[in-house]
């Protein structure tokens, strides 16, 4: 019974309603990788996090069988919810992210309960729907800050102006985060500059070389394992905050989201938290990461009209000289 009342979907319940359901839930243990459901089988359990973390994807291309990430899940969370009210397929792929612990609550064995005590099952329904209604502002949330990526993204400013926008965007859109910064490679230095910065004093807005650990931390990880922006998250505490560099920003907590193409890190996104630590959630991670994947192409089409502009300025000067 600990262990549910720990959760937020069984935190505020009734011991009686922990007994009742303590005797349908059932245990089962998932090793990294394996598959819990696929997409399009018929839903038959609703599936809450114990321990670990989940990926759910779906299959955005069937000749291939190419998946994308929608969401990590961890500890907690819950999903497969919709099987317990209907016989329909899946409308997405589970598997374990790590080794993960699940409690597995069975349609037949939840259909006896709502007929036998439906007081009980009502109570239950009644909590998910508050978790339901939570994710769904999320999602709500995470549509408009997409839609609003786009707007500025199709707007056609100049590169700093666009990544400005966008940040400022960002920290509206992620509440939890008071200041924050883009800094792109420089091909010629191989140093990733500061080019839009809010929160920050001027002094604090330098250059980051290769070897400053945030930076090295990044491209260490594409070389070893050629990360992407949907394949982890990573929240930077005591590691980063500690080195000697990024603790000038005497921040709590950073979230750092890694650009990338093509095994290539195009730069890093930085958002800051001065008072708590540990204040960013996966949840703020996947809002920034989905943002991130319409940001990587903007800044590569945005880099090669400003290339292409500025040959045509030398261009003409060259003319001019003739």
């Amino acid at each position: 019974m600990e262990k549910l009342m720990q959760l937020p979907l069984f935190r505020e319940q009734e011991k009686k309603v922990l007994t009742r359901l303590i005797k349908i839930l059932q245990e089962k243990k998932y090793p990294a990788g394996a598959e819990i459901f696929s997409e399009d089988s018929i839903g038959e359990t609703l599936y809450i996090i114990l321990s670990g973390e989940v990926l759910i994807t779906k299959i955005i291309n069937k000749k291939t069988g190419e998946k994308k990430p929608l969401a990590i899940l961890g500890q907690g969370d819950f999903f497969g919810e919709m099987s317990l009210l209907e016989d329909k397929p899946r409308s997405a792929s589970a598997s374990a992210k790590t080794e993960v612990e699940l409690l597995l609550l069975p349609r037949k064995e939840f259909q006896t309960l709502l007929h036998s005590e439906p007081e009980i099952a009502a109570t239950y329904l009644f909590a998910l729907n508050n978790q339901l209604s939570a994710r769904l502002r999320r999602t709500s949330q995470e549509l408009t800050l997409l839609f609003e990526t786009g707007r500025i993204i199709g707007q056609g400013k100049s590169l700093n102006e666009m990544c400005n926008l966008l940040l400022e965007r960002l920290l509206e859109g992620i509440p939890q985060s008071e200041a924050g910064f883009f800094a792109l490679e420089n091909e010629y230095t191989d140093e990733y500059e500061i080019i839009a910065a809010q929160g920050l004093s001027e002094d604090l807005i330098q250059p980051l070389p290769p070897e400053e650990p945030l930076i090295a931390y990044f491209l260490n990880r594409i070389k070893t394992s050629s990360i992407g922006l949907n394949e982890d998250y990573v929240f930077f505490e005591e590691q980063v905050l500690s080195s000697s560099r990024l603790k000038n920003y005497v921040a709590q907590s950073i979230l750092a989201l890694p650009l990338v193409d093509k095994n290539e890190l195009l730069g890093i996104i930085i958002l800051l938290n001065f008072k708590e630590q540990h204040i960013f959630k996966k949840e703020d991670w996947q809002l920034l990461s989905a943002v991130g994947s319409q940001i990587v192409p903007a800044i590569q089409i945005t880099r090669y009209h400003e290339e292409e502009k500025a040959r045509e300025r030398l261009a003409r000067a060259r003319e001019r000289v003739v």
